[in-house]
């Protein structure tokens, strides 16, 4: 277990605040999350009955940095403050140097560009502070949004998993991307 410094990213109209040092709202963020269907369809985590699965994620964020396992930021627009999103890097893996990005936006705020912003900064540090080379990103097969996420965002397609995610009982599709430090 490697504990990480919580860092502030600027990301543009964006600010990426650790949710252990910005945690307000978290609740309300995870609420809107396991509420949007297409959320819930997309991550396990998210089958429970809410307020179960809003306690389970809440101890996830406030504790990822501390632990290293989830090191992620709500996604705040600087000029409000007001939380849009999330965007984490998920199990840094130092000796092998990769790590795997995930994120979500709230239901209200899609297509603003807020992950145009956000997933870029984010990988900035994952190569630049983390001295990560490889960061992939994974999705449901028919998330178009995520998609087009890791197209703008400068991943490379690199292929579908068949049936490796059990979601409600039925094995999903995984479409995987992924961006070096070379890229």
């Amino acid at each position: 277990m490697t504990a990480y410094e919580p860092v502030e990213i600027a990301a543009g109209a964006y600010q990426l605040r650790p949710w252990p040092v910005a945690n307000a709202d978290l609740d309300e963020v995870l609420a809107d999350f396991c509420l949007d269907p297409t959320a819930r369809a997309g991550i396990a985590a998210f089958q429970g009955p809410l307020e179960e699965t809003v306690a389970a994620l809440r101890v996830n964020r406030l504790t990822g940095w501390e632990t290293g396992d989830y090191l992620g930021w709500g996604i705040r627009e600087a000029t409000t403050g007001r939380c849009v999103g999330e965007v984490t890097l998920i199990k840094p893996d130092l000796k092998n140097q990769v790590v795997m990005i995930g994120y979500a936006t709230r239901s209200a705020d899609r297509g603003r560009g807020v992950m145009s912003s956000a997933v870029p900064a984010a990988c900035r540090w994952g190569f630049e502070g983390l001295g990560m080379y490889r960061i992939s990103l994974g999705h449901m097969v028919g998330n178009t949004g995520s998609r087009r996420i890791a197209e703008k965002c400068g991943f490379t397609y690199e292929g579908t998993s068949r049936g490796d995610y059990l979601n409600n009982g039925e094995h999903q599709d995984t479409v995987w991307w992924s961006r070096l430090a070379i890229d």
